[in-house]
């Protein structure tokens, strides 16, 4: 029955994103994990900052909050998946893969310009009337 429980799953990513923390910070001797489950945390902490897992542990106190007033916790559960895996996308390439990012943002500046580039053909079409049998 706990794993259906949105409460007890926050709480479980709470003491792993804990654990990631205190390895960042070099106490691994004050994690109770296994040497299996160390390995795999520390990988798991080579892929994110000390500030991204901070802010991880501090979204998911706030959705727990927020569980704790709600008739249905599972909303604000489904709210932290959303806006965990959005701050991912942009924030973070930059820092992870500037090359990638500056890609990334020529093929945006492409999309806006092909837009606007479409948008103003059609309103000139719309402007321009049609000859006929000319």
């Amino acid at each position: 029955d706990e794993g259906k429980d949105p409460q007890w799953l926050i709480k479980s990513w709470q003491k792993w994103l804990r654990n990631l923390m205190v390895l960042k910070m070099g106490g691994e001797d004050l994690t109770f994990l296994s040497s299996v489950e160390r390995k795999e945390a520390k990988s798991q902490a080579s892929h994110f900052s000390l500030k991204e897992i901070v802010r991880f542990i501090d979204l998911l106190s706030k959705t727990r909050q927020s569980m704790v007033l709600s008739s249905q916790p599972q909303i604000h559960l489904e709210l932290l998946m959303v806006e965990l895996s959005s701050d991912f996308e942009m924030d973070n390439l930059a820092l992870r893969e500037p090359e990638l990012a500056k890609i990334y943002q020529r093929i945006l500046k492409l999309e806006e310009k092909l837009t606007a580039k479409s948008s103003s053909s059609m309103t000139q079409e719309k402007k321009e009337p049609k000859h006929n049998g000319e």
